[in-house]
């Protein structure tokens, strides 16, 4: 999805929470109601003024309407990229945290996103293929691409190498929660045991 498609989403979700028209919204700005049915598909510009107009209209920041950014969280998205509704489903929520954060920073994290990326990139290019070639269903053996596989060199047909990476990124991410939840047990138990010690009176009774 293109930023000016996803500019255009944000600008029709607050219209829809606002329970306008298109024809109404145009009435706001001085536009016609095409330019606001262009808007909300992401096939025109929005001007600056009006940006900033219409974030006194709804409400919102323009940060929100150009990169759906609330201007708390402006910081986090400049560092991570993460964006607002992704920011506000961690916010509150220590587990979520405590899982993404393990998530990224374990040492095969690197290497689930490198598959999930690989396998992304061999369905655009199947999808090409077909595309171009105007096929339907399964690939022959001819349609094939070389891939670094763990046993080295691998030649096999697109769809098998677009099955591999989702398998393997299947495979690593669930190679990653396995770790988090044992070393989160480990340190919950930890933790029971050190307040049992400095606590005798709330220690469960047997």
């Amino acid at each position: 999805m293109t930023s000016h498609s996803m500019i255009g989403n944000r600008i029709r979700e607050l219209r829809e929470e606002k329970k306008l028209t298109q024809e109404q919204l145009a009435q706001e700005f001085h536009v016609g109601r095409e330019t606001v049915s262009l808007w909300e598909r992401g096939e025109r510009d929005i001007k600056t003024d009006i940006t900033v107009k219409m974030a006194d209209f709804f409400g919102v920041t323009c940060d929100y309407i150009l990169r759906g950014i609330n201007s708390e969280y402006a910081d986090i998205y400049k560092t991570t990229g993460l964006s607002n509704a992704a920011i506000e489903k961690l916010a509150g929520h220590p587990t979520a945290q405590a899982i993404v954060r393990s998530l990224i920073e374990s040492d095969d994290f690197i290497y689930l996103v490198q598959a999930i990326y690989h396998a992304y990139s061999l369905k655009l290019d199947l999808l090409d293929f077909q595309h171009k070639h105007d096929l339907k269903g399964n690939l022959t053996a001819q349609d094939i691409i070389e891939i670094n596989g763990i046993g080295g060199l691998t030649i096999l047909p697109l769809e098998d190498a677009c099955r591999y990476f989702v398998g393997t990124s299947s495979e690593t991410f669930q190679i990653i929660i396995t770790q988090f939840i044992e070393q989160a047990a480990k340190e919950e138990a930890l933790t029971h045991r050190q307040r049992e010690k400095e606590d005798p009176d709330h220690a469960p009774e047997e």
